[in-house]
């Protein structure tokens, strides 16, 4: 599967939070639109999005479903770890 570059012009600007995982160069990769009326619901910084990804990986392989993390594209080196480390409290 192919993908095209991220044409970062296509995401809204996103001042509010410099820290979160979907931040790219003040941009908000993940949403088309950030307008809320309170804070955003989807902001996670990124090491809370590395434990995330590291849960999910952890689940999908107990629950062997090792096939999402292929079709997802999360075989990356974060979702292997969840494979080799015991699971964080």
């Amino acid at each position: 599967m192919q993908y095209e570059p991220i044409q970062s012009i296509h995401f809204p600007a996103c001042p509010n939070h410099p820290d979160c995982f979907a931040n790219k160069m003040g941009k908000c990769i993940c949403l088309n639109d950030n307008k809320f009326h309170r804070d955003c619901p989807f902001y996670k910084n990124n090491e809370d999005h590395r434990k995330e990804l590291l849960r999910c990986g952890r689940y999908l392989r107990q629950t062997g479903q090792t096939e999402l993390l292929e079709k997802y594209k999360l075989l990356g080196r974060t979702t292997r770890e969840a494979w080799d480390y015991p699971e964080e409290e």
